[in-house]
């Protein structure tokens, strides 16, 4: 029983020996307590002008943690000058009507990490200095008369605080033109509804709750189409019914530097009636025309909104050719499936309709389409086959009937070479129709070009579409 005892106290011994020496190591690992400035060397400061600007120059305190300190700030022209000659510089000494330090100095107790030396900028005075083209400078040093605890590296002891003055703004994230050329799109449906957020940002910590006003600028939207090139796509302004801006979201909350404006559009505002729409691209320009604080971004006051409402592509399910004056089967009895004007109904663009090829017949060519029933109809357009040498189409146009005996044309068409334009598709005011016609009145490449024209020419095209409910 002895022996056994003696062996505890042995291994009780050794492993007191192994805590304390571990103990020790773990001092030794960890750092002495020391100052220093979080950020150090040459640093950019944002100061808002809005009267004195207070800025917050961070101190750290780390190691053990076993020492209070009391730590000083100092404006040291050596350093500025050391800076100049080092990096090739030629900064000023900020004068002393631009800034005030708050505290001569800072005290940390044994548990403080991090504590803020205030500096007092004065907006007004550093603009002024901003006139003679020169750039100016806060040389700060950090100080302590601690004994017991040291200052970091002297690089992390020191800082050039170098300040820029900003107009304190609120404005839209995206100004101008949102998502040029992908437009929000508002479908069809019944009570179809979507909603947009613009995002509303201010470029300061916002320590306040700021309010403001929207409002819809048609003016934006005129400057905006006054800008396009020839051939770009307007917009027509947003009828009024068409949206509701929720105003309860007008706010940027306290500690918020952004929010996220509510505006719901429907669909019901664009119905004329049953069978027709006021279909189009649209646009909502929105302006901030008012804020509770501070000022409005010039140069992000206005985001403007593209809306897109088109009418849906027609199902060709039941859609039947009525008639062609061209066909190739017409004159080679195992003509190739591929040729038939059923094709133009199939949705294959590697399937085609073929006029004819051996003796072609003088132009036009058209085909009829009998739709099976009456259409609102918005938009025709054809495609051509995939290989690129087919086709051959150089103009012609559309008409549309409801008895399909009486025809209105309804929309031109032309293209500038075989290889643009392989797809067309065609705006006008609302027709409607039973009946729709596609016609060729010229080819790009004629069957005899000695004869030009008058010998007619093969052509191919691949699919008719419309749009329209």
């Amino acid at each position: 029983m002895k022996f056994k005892y003696n062996i505890f106290l042995m291994a009780l011994s050794v492993f007191s020996l192994w805590f304390v020496s571990c103990d020790e190591y773990r001092d030794a690992d960890e750092l002495d307590d020391q100052l220093y400035l979080q950020k150090s060397g040459l640093l950019e400061a944002k100061v808002f002008n809005w009267g004195t600007f207070t800025y917050e120059l961070p101190v750290i305190k780390s190691g053990k943690g076993n020492h209070s300190a009391t730590v000083r700030l100092s404006v040291d022209e050596s350093i500025l000058a050391a800076y100049n000659e080092t990096n090739g510089t030629d900064y000023k000494l900020m004068p002393d009507n631009c800034y005030s330090l708050k505290e001569g100095s800072l005290s940390f107790t044994e548990d403080d990490y991090r504590k803020f030396f205030l500096i007092d900028f004065d907006p007004a005075s550093l603009t002024d200095l901003g006139n003679d083209g020169l750039q100016y400078v806060l040389p700060c040093l950090l100080v302590t008369d601690n004994a017991d605890i040291r200052i970091a590296e002297e690089d992390k002891a020191q800082i050039l605080i170098k300040p820029s003055v900003y107009q304190p703004y609120i404005g839209f994230e995206t100004p101008g033109i949102y998502r040029t050329g992908s437009e929000f799109s508002i479908k069809t449906d019944d009570d179809d509804v979507l909603v947009i957020y613009p995002k509303v940002q201010v470029n300061y910590y916002n320590d306040w709750d700021i309010s403001y006003d929207v409002e819809v600028n048609s003016a934006a939207l005129d400057e905006y189409n006054g800008s396009l090139s020839a051939g770009a796509r307007k917009y027509k302004l947003l009828p009024e019914g068409a949206y509701t801006i929720d105003r309860s979201t007008c706010i940027l909350n306290k500690n918020r530097d952004y929010e996220y404006l509510k505006i719901t559009l429907e669909e019901k505002a664009f119905k004329v009636d049953e069978n027709n729409y006021a279909f189009g691209y649209y646009a909502l320009p929105l302006k901030i025309a008012s804020v509770s604080k501070y000022g409005i971004d010039p140069e992000a006051d206005v985001t403007i909104y593209p809306i897109s409402i088109q009418p849906p592509v027609m199902e060709k399910t039941g859609w039947t050719i009525e008639e062609c004056n061209s066909i190739i089967t017409d004159e080679v009895e195992n003509a190739s499936s591929m040729d038939i004007p059923d094709n133009l109904l199939d949705n294959n663009n590697n399937t085609y309709w073929c006029t004819r090829a051996i003796k072609p017949i003088e132009f036009p060519y058209f085909v009829t389409i009998n739709l099976q029933e009456n259409c609102s109809l918005y938009r025709l357009g054809f495609q051509l086959p995939e290989d690129e040498s087919l086709g051959n189409i150089k103009s012609g146009y559309f008409e549309v009937s409801t008895d399909g005996e009486n025809w209105t044309k309804i929309v031109d068409w032309s293209r500038k070479s075989n290889l643009e334009d392989r797809s067309m598709e065609l705006d006008f005011s609302m027709q409607q129709a039973n009946y729709i016609r596609f016609v060729i009145t010229d080819a790009f490449e004629y069957a005899d070009p000695a004869l030009g024209k008058a010998s007619g020419a093969v052509c191919q095209v691949a699919e008719i579409n419309g749009w329209g409910i």
